[in-house]
This record gives structure tokens, C-alpha cells and sequence, in this order.
């Protein structure tokens, strides 16, 4: 099988207004948390995938966020052998890795507004809001480096937010 390089996709970062992100536990890992994300379909916008996978994924509504900013580029990484060989098991996976662009989106919803399990094909079991850095401590290895950026690039955004 021929590999097609990098998977175009999306990460979203939830703020609340008390600058805290939101993260989900992926139900089939055992304890990974992350940032909802989700691929591109094709003649997609990136700021459409956004909104489509944040309904898909947490429940959230468009009309509950407002986009504050994106990252410049598309930032990869890869899949360790290990992750890659479960894809290909499950799906014919052809990519390597993926490369994600982060769009920081501010949320002024309730709490009950999200709901990760109630939605068409839960990738979630769990949700909690964190401390805006925390997600580098419970995210895998191989995609920490990739979350450093983002937030890093991303943490202008905040004074936006937090009162």
C-alpha cells in the first residue's frame, strides 16, 4: 500500500471565558485526552470543517462559538508504527500522518451545551474544561510537540477572552 503523505485536518480549541480549554477522552484509547479534530472533506473549507466537526464530536452549536484566530500553517506530525498499523487494521489507512490546522474558538454557551456521547458516532466518552497549557501533559507523545505550537501560536488570541 502506497502512502499519501499527510491527512488535511482540523483542531479545535474550545476557551471559556475563564481562558480553560476544553478536552475529550477518546473512547477507544484507554485515558487519551485531546482537542476535538477531524479531517477536511473534500470542496471544504478549513472554517467549515471546523463547525461541522465541533457539532459532530461535542454537540456544540455554531451559533455558541465565535472563531478567534487559526494557525498560519498546517502543522504534522506523524503516526508511530504502532498507531499506524492499528489504522490500517481498522480503516485502509493511507496516511503517514496528519497535518492540522488549529482554529482557537471562544465558547459563551452553557456547560450543558456539550455533550460528546449524545451525537451520531461518539469518538468520546468524557469532556472536562483545563488550565489553557494542561493538554500538553494528557496528550500522546507523538502529538505534544505539534499541540506546543499551536497553543503557543494561538495564546495571543486569549486577551480576547479571559476578563
Amino acid at each position: 500500500m502506497t502512502l499519501l503523505s499527510y491527512r488535511p485536518a482540523i483542531g479545535i480549541i474550545v476557551v471559556n471565558e475563564q481562558g480553560q480549554v476544553l478536552i475529550a477522552r477518546r473512547n477507544d484509547m484507554e485515558n487519551q485526552w485531546q482537542f476535538p479534530q477531524g479531517g477536511i472533506d473534500p470542496n471544504e473549507a478549513p472554517h467549515e470543517a471546523v463547525l461541522r466537526e465541533l457539532k459532530e464530536e461535542t454537540g456544540i452549536d455554531q451559533n455558541s462559538v465565535e472563531i478567534l484566530g487559526n494557525t498560519q500553517t498546517y502543522l504534522k506530525y506523524d503516526y508511530p508504527p504502532g498507531v499506524m498499523q492499528e489504522l490500517n487494521v481498522k480503516k485502509s489507512w493511507r496516511y503517514a500522518g496528519q497535518q492540522v490546522r488549529f482554529f482557537l474558538l471562544r465558547y459563551f454557551g452553557l456547560d450543558e451545551g456539550i455533550d460528546v456521547q449524545n451525537v451520531a458516532k461518539p469518538e468520546f466518552d468524557a469532556w472536562k474544561w483545563v488550565a489553557y497549557w494542561e493538554p500538553l501533559r494528557l496528550i500522546v507523545e507523538f502529538k505534544r510537540d505539534m499541540y506546543d505550537r499551536a497553543l503557543t501560536e494561538l495564546v495571543p488570541n486569549l486577551r480576547f477572552v479571559v476578563k
